[in-house]
């Protein structure tokens, strides 16, 4: 993706969650200057009960991030995680180029009840962060909770931020970046 389209998804997605306070856009421009580090095997993978694990690289293919940090509710959390499976067609259709991921940060104690509250749906896409390496490996990513949905290129640069489920705005640039760049059709 060239750079001129990149400024303009960020500088779009300033104005869509109406960015009057200059530290967000600090924030935000401070974030995608630097590729997002996605070390998926330090993280443990939910798995469906009933399915048949197809391994491919989803490191090369352009990747919409969810990121749950364990200081958030947890019973939150999972209510907003089932919220998601409405998005589970769109992701199937397009897996070859596009990855669904939810990182979700949470101890050894918490996981048999994220695993027994989340539909298998939604386990075939979340990752569990036992040991908050996804922050680790990432300085920039941002505190605000409401930055911690984003769109990735295959190179783990930032494209957009914005959660596409609350906001149809994002959601409408979303699906515009993928169409320009030949990610869905």
């Amino acid at each position: 993706m060239n750079k001129k389209i990149e400024k303009i998804a960020i500088t779009l997605t300033l104005l869509i969650i109406s960015c009057k306070n200059s530290d967000i856009k600090h924030v935000i421009n401070r974030f995608e200057q630097k590729a997002v580090v996605m070390n998926l095997d330090s993280l443990y993978k939910l798995e469906p009960s009933n399915s048949i694990t197809v391994k491919r690289n989803i490191l090369k293919t352009w990747k919409y991030i969810v990121f749950i940090e364990s200081s958030e509710c947890s019973v939150c959390n999972l209510n907003n995680l089932c919220e998601w499976v409405k998005m589970d067609d769109f992701f199937l259709k397009n897996k070859e180029r596009l990855t669904f991921i939810i990182i979700l940060a949470s101890n050894q104690q918490n996981l048999k009840l994220i695993s027994d509250s989340i539909n298998d749906v939604i386990k075939d896409y979340v990752y569990v962060d036992e040991n908050n390496y996804f922050r680790i490996n990432n300085p920039t990513l941002p505190k605000q909770t409401f930055l911690h949905s984003f769109l990735l290129d295959s190179d783990n640069n930032v494209i957009l931020v914005g959660n596409i489920m609350n906001n149809n705005n994002v959601r409408i640039l979303f699906e515009k970046i993928l169409y320009e760049n030949g990610i869905i059709s």
